[in-house]
């Protein structure tokens, strides 16, 4: 049985907007025949997280689905349901793996042991993984060792098991940096920068390291995603004309960015949920106090739910011109057309700021709203 929701927390993301060319995958099974029950299949599709089931008899099982670029996974045997009790923790019965076509997992025992086979993708993720073995192995160790002292609250006797985490760590980021740079033509060297990328906004000089990989996988739903976002990025830097864009207010009224021609513009895409709020909210009222009568407006576009942007920025914000593109959103990956014209294709990239002059061009790059110099740096660019 298969469920879809909104993916909430992604290693590996597919956003929607482009198009999408569907491939059927197919996951056969067989683990020792002692195993019973049933598995479950956890992957990301299109931005949406996916959940199929299956039945487990004498150690076989069956997947069938659609992909379109090739998706990270994760099987789960006879996961526990519900409320997990201490009574019913039991060691994971879970492997990961890249669907890629029609896939095959077989194992004597348990899937924890199974040799997951299928596509160029899956032969390219064994072979990394292969390197990251010894690190997890001692990671095991040190996580065992971390764990009492931890529930101890033993803080001194932590810092040398720290110590050594962080320095698997750096050998782990080694490990990716050779992967990506010896495998241009692998999805999982693509898959493995992006990630690094996701929650940060794309940058232009990211262009010569994008250009490394392979047509093939610049051709990629993701690779054009990335190529779009890099193309952006050029057009949103200092100097640049700043995209319009037409919204309502509280009132209903339509506020174009063309409104305020003649007026420096800070413009900041917010909304009430991300953390900490309450910091963001005190950096803003002290920037906005260093650019009151600056010949300066701040226009606050808002992702929340009407009363919910109704009452926050009553509450912190009344002195903006408040408006509201929720309506154009229509998934957590896709902030609709205002958000992607200035580079915003995810709810993780709130809160984004950026700082537009009288003559309607970017005075500077993007802003870092986590500033509490804001104010003054934002001053010293007013002409």
């Amino acid at each position: 049985m298969k469920t879809t929701t909104t993916i909430f927390c992604l290693a590996f993301t597919a956003i929607a907007g482009l198009a999408k060319a569907q491939h059927p995958f197919t996951i056969e099974g067989q683990l020792s025949a002692d195993k019973q029950g049933f598995i479950t299949l956890d992957y990301d599709q299109k931005g949406e997280y996916v959940r199929d089931s299956a039945t487990v008899t004498n150690g076989k099982f069956k997947f069938s689905g659609t992909f379109g670029d090739p998706v990270y996974a994760t099987l789960d045997l006879n996961p526990v349901r519900g409320y997990v009790t201490p009574d019913k923790v039991k060691p994971a019965e879970q492997a990961k793996f890249f669907i890629d076509g029609k896939m095959t997992v077989k194992s004597s025992g348990g899937l924890k042991e199974a040799l997951i086979r299928g596509g160029k993708t899956q032969a390219d993720y064994l072979v990394r993984d292969a390197f990251y073995k010894p690190l997890n192995a001692q990671l095991a160790v040190l996580s065992e060792e971390m764990r009492p002292l931890y529930q101890d609250k033993n803080t001194e006797a932590m810092k040398p098991v720290q110590a050594k985490i962080g320095d698997l760590l750096k050998q782990a980021q080694q490990i990716d940096s050779t992967f990506i740079r010896q495998h241009p033509d692998s999805y999982v060297a693509f898959d493995i920068w992006r990630s690094k990328h996701t929650k940060g906004y794309a940058r232009p000089e990211w262009r010569t390291e994008f250009e490394r990989f392979s047509k093939r996988i610049r051709n990629t739903e993701e690779g054009k995603l990335m190529a779009e976002k890099l193309a952006k990025a050029d057009l949103l830097s200092t100097g640049k004309v700043a995209p319009g864009f037409s919204l309502k207010d509280l009132s209903g009224k339509t506020v174009s960015l063309a409104d305020f021609k003649g007026k420096n513009v800070l413009l900041v895409f917010w909304n009430r949920w991300f953390v900490p709020f309450e910091t963001f909210s005190l950096y803003m009222r002290r920037t906005e106090k260093r650019l009151k009568d600056k010949n300066t407006v701040i226009v606050g576009i808002s992702y929340d739910d009407d009363s919910t942007w109704r009452s926050a920025a009553a509450a912190e914000f009344p002195n903006w011109i408040n408006l509201n593109a929720i309506a154009e959103k229509s998934s957590r990956k896709d902030m609709g057309t205002t958000a992607k014209a200035y580079g915003i294709y995810s709810g993780t990239h709130l809160p984004s700021a950026y700082f537009i002059g009288q003559d309607g061009k970017f005075a500077t790059d993007r802003i870092n709203l986590n500033d509490n110099e804001l104010g003054s740096k934002l001053e010293k660019l007013i002409k």
